[in-house]
């Protein structure tokens, strides 16, 4: 099987379990090893892989493609006699993990998303054939949101329009910054200096006030985490989707369509949406000049190169009655 095959059919339902060392001898019923495992299945008519991938250590797995809520319950029981600690059953969409062995056993964790890596992440994916796709669930309890995000915009490199709303700079519970992302970076392999190359020739405008609409809703982050946004509409909006898409050969690759958003805590979240506040000038959002930032650090500052920003529509307008 090709390897665009296996990246494929990993973004549709599959069902993975470890395989190796059995994470519970007392528990192990089949007291058979991974190859018989593998066998069995592919002569059962499974659709079934040896993958490898990482989980605090490295792992040896079995993905199984094309399977189906009924085989998913099947194969569930059989790693339970095999004394494994759990396995993950994904639609591709949506997936869950069963533990069946040790303190969780009997619970259940869901998740929405696979996300697809082009660079081989630190822990917690596994590598398709090949070694050259890599993929995570995302998988995260509400209680660890907010610090999951921190972390993870403190170790990211984040192209971005810091903004205000109501006259705050920064998150109450994470700390940082308001901001909206043109595009997420990965320090270890993405050059700060190409970014910049690429950023300094484009006219990095911030959205109008007035023509920049706002939607609340809510997306999953790319550890699986709930974030609440507001996401931004208008044609200087889809202005930052254009700048996006300047960047489609270096960055994180995305798990949904582009779509810019400030992500906000949940009570400021309520708030606003409360408010029927329809654009961001109306919420008392404010946007600064473009930024690129590793963490809290500044590296690079894009202010527009013309000196007045480009006119919201009713600016224009305004403009043409006085020049009348």
């Amino acid at each position: 099987m090709a390897m665009a095959e296996h990246k494929e059919k990993a973004l549709g339902p599959h069902f993975v379990f470890s395989i190796g060392e059995t994470d519970h001898l007392d528990k192990d019923e089949l007291k058979l090893s991974h190859k018989d495992i593998l066998r069995h299945l592919v002569g059962a008519g499974y659709d079934a892989h040896e993958v490898s991938g990482h989980d605090k250590s490295p792992k040896k797995y079995i993905i199984v493609y094309g399977v189906n809520q009924k085989d998913a319950e099947q194969l569930h029981k059989m790693v339970g006699r095999m004394g494994q600690s759990c396995s993950v059953y994904s639609t591709g969409k949506q997936h869950e993990k069963r533990y069946h062995h040790g303190s969780d056993a009997g619970k259940k964790v869901t998740g929405e998303g696979v996300i697809m890596h082009k660079n081989r992440p630190s822990d917690n994916y596994i590598s398709l054939p090949g070694e050259q796709n890599h993929f995570t669930h995302q998988f995260m309890s509400k209680s660890e949101d907010s610090e999951t995000y921190r972390k993870m915009a403190e170790s990211g490199m984040d192209l971005l329009f810091p903004t205000s709303i109501r006259g705050k700079e920064f998150m109450s519970d994470t700390g940082i910054v308001y901001h909206i992302t043109i595009k997420l970076f990965e320090p270890k392999t993405d050059d700060p200096k190409k970014i910049d190359e690429i950023a300094s020739k484009l006219e990095l405008i911030p959205p109008s006030l007035e023509d920049t609409s706002l939607e609340f809703s809510t997306i999953k982050g790319r550890n699986g985490n709930t974030m609440y946004v507001i996401e931004l509409h208008g044609p200087t909006a889809d202005r930052i989707i254009q700048y996006h898409q300047e960047f489609k050969d270096i960055g994180n690759p995305m798990s949904r369509e582009f779509q810019p958003h400030v992500t906000i805590e949940k009570p400021l979240w309520d708030e606003l949406k409360g408010s029927g506040a329809k654009t961001a000038k109306e919420a008392g959002l404010k946007f600064g000049p473009a930024e690129l930032r590793q963490g809290n650090r500044i590296l690079y500052s894009y202010r527009p190169k013309s000196e007045k920003l480009a006119p919201s529509k009713k600016e224009e307008a305004s403009q043409m009655k006085e020049e009348k």
